[in-house]
């Protein structure tokens, strides 16, 4: 029946948000941890992190990481991927952990062995 029909629809539109959701959420924490490595990186090289890398670039970088895109992110080529893209590659696949330094000012990145 028709009513049916709309209550079985509403279900799967239903989870379909709460899953992407979660995705969203997840997505929101690595991002932030990627923009306190932007951060840092951007005042070694004493330049605005909004020069190397926006928030739409890091989420961009994240989703082309997770094969969920196709589309090219520019940080994966020219002198953002030499100045900051490789570091932040390296967060994604765990190559690294980021740690709060000392001062509380900044962050290091710490290779794990």
């Amino acid at each position: 029946d028709s009513l049916g029909y709309l209550a079985r629809m509403d279900l799967h539109e239903n989870i379909g948000i709460e899953f992407e959701s979660r995705n969203r959420l997840d997505e929101t924490g690595v991002t932030d941890i990627l923009q306190a490595v932007l951060r840092s990186k951007a005042k070694d090289l004493r330049i605005a992190p909004q020069l190397l890398a926006t928030r739409a670039d890091l989420i961009s970088l994240i989703r082309h990481r997770n094969g969920e895109t196709n589309v090219p992110c520019r940080l994966l080529s020219g002198w953002r991927n030499t100045a900051v893209a490789k570091d932040l590659d390296k967060v994604l696949s765990g190559q690294v952990s980021v740690s709060v330094k000392e001062s509380g000012r900044g962050v290091d990145i710490i290779p794990i062995k």
